[in-house]
């Protein structure tokens, strides 16, 4: 009894502080959103972050998930750093592919691209045995790979299927074309 309590104790400690790493960098990523969007604690300000602290969440759980030899782990590893640093860099490529006006509605270029480099990177900056040049290798070996499987399928589904609906549908909007509903309907622009 004594060694399964010991047992139930040290998995509730491993999993409280792993999700505390991730929810860091959420709260990381949802208030550096208050700074670049320029919003301030008024009332309605927690709706505008949330999409920020959820994407944070997941940025700083996918960038301290890197190396399977780094130590990175809930206790002793560099979790919060790499995944708090994460979590700022996923707001930072939010606001950044917004101005290049690149859409990417629900930010997964920015969780999976910008902060999967950045725990690519981080590996040789916590871990002196690891090769930053071999970090590169891999990450270009990435880009690469996932740049012409890409293209290689949007030309196939254009070619197929199509990969615009068509002019009506656009102006309306998508959501309400294939769902029948607005998305977000606090954001609709009235007529």
């Amino acid at each position: 009894m004594e060694n399964d309590m010991r047992t139930g104790i040290i998995c509730m400690a491993l999993l409280v502080s792993a999700t505390a790493n991730a929810e860091w960098s959420g709260n990381i990523g949802w208030t550096s959103d208050y700074y670049y969007r320029g919003i301030f604690q008024a009332s309605s300000s927690a709706s505008g972050g949330i999409d920020y602290s959820k994407n944070g969440f997941y940025a700083g759980t996918w960038a301290a998930d890197v190396g399977d030899g780094l130590e990175i782990d809930g206790f002793f590893g560099f979790g919060s750093e790499i995944g708090g640093l994460g979590g700022l860099i996923v707001v930072l490529s939010i606001v950044t592919l917004d101005k290049l006006r690149l859409d990417d509605p629900v930010g997964a270029i920015s969780v999976h691209g910008a902060v999967g480099m950045w725990g690519l990177l981080a590996v040789p900056i916590f871990n002196e045995s690891a090769k930053l040049w071999i970090q590169l290798v891999g990450l270009l070996s990435i880009f690469f790979w996932v740049f012409i499987t890409s293209f290689v399928v949007c030309l196939a589904i254009k070619a197929f299927v199509g990969i615009r609906v068509d002019e009506q549908q656009e102006y309306e909007g998508v959501d309400l074309s294939e769902c029948g509903l607005e998305a977000y309907p606090e954001f609709t622009v009235v007529d």
